[in-house]
């Protein structure tokens, strides 16, 4: 019950809480182009700096996709985790963690869609272990996969692309 009662008092509107108003385009740097293996390829074939600036901005797009599939997954299993956990504070902590999946779905669904103008298909590899997770048996293995995988490998995404990007909206 204290982690639900926790989880009330940190809920943000990305709607309000973020500058949606902040302009992003494949035409400027919206990071460091070492940051990027296609923008960096770019460069080291000579490619002009309008090509090197999408190649970010593209590798960018991907890389989120991806985040969005992990995080509509999150959204499943935490509905999944609700049905299984045994008491009430329990299914009231999983429902709570449902929401906070659901606004990380919805900022990075309309990001992608109004900002990059791309949401990209789920890479296979990441199909497999989502799928995996999503029919794992009982709640203990679906949260231990959902924590220790794929929480902590975007958690590594989003430091490293808070460090290397520079657009305001992308790092907020």
């Amino acid at each position: 019950r204290a982690l639900y009662d926790k989880g009330k008092g940190g809920q943000w509107n990305a709607l309000e809480a973020l500058d949606w108003d902040v302009p992003i385009s494949k035409d400027e740097w919206i990071g460091a182009r070492e940051a990027s293996i296609l923008a960096n390829t770019c460069h080291f074939l000579g490619k002009d700096e309008a090509t090197q600036k999408a190649a970010l901005f593209d590798e960018v797009n991907y890389v989120l996709s991806q985040i969005l599939h992990g995080e509509q997954a999150a959204l499943q299993l935490c509905g999944q985790l609700t049905n299984l956990c045994a008491t009430t504070d329990e299914k009231l902590y999983a429902a709570q963690q449902a929401a906070d999946e659901a606004r990380h779905t919805e900022v990075f669904a309309k990001f992608l869609a109004e900002k990059m103008g791309t949401i990209y298909p789920i890479s296979p590899a990441v199909k497999v272990l989502l799928d995996e997770l999503l029919t794992a048996e009982g709640y203990a293995k679906k949260t231990l996969g959902m924590q220790t995988l794929f929480e902590g490998v975007a958690m590594g995404i989003f430091g490293g692309l808070r460090e290397a990007m520079s657009n305001p909206l992308l790092v907020d």
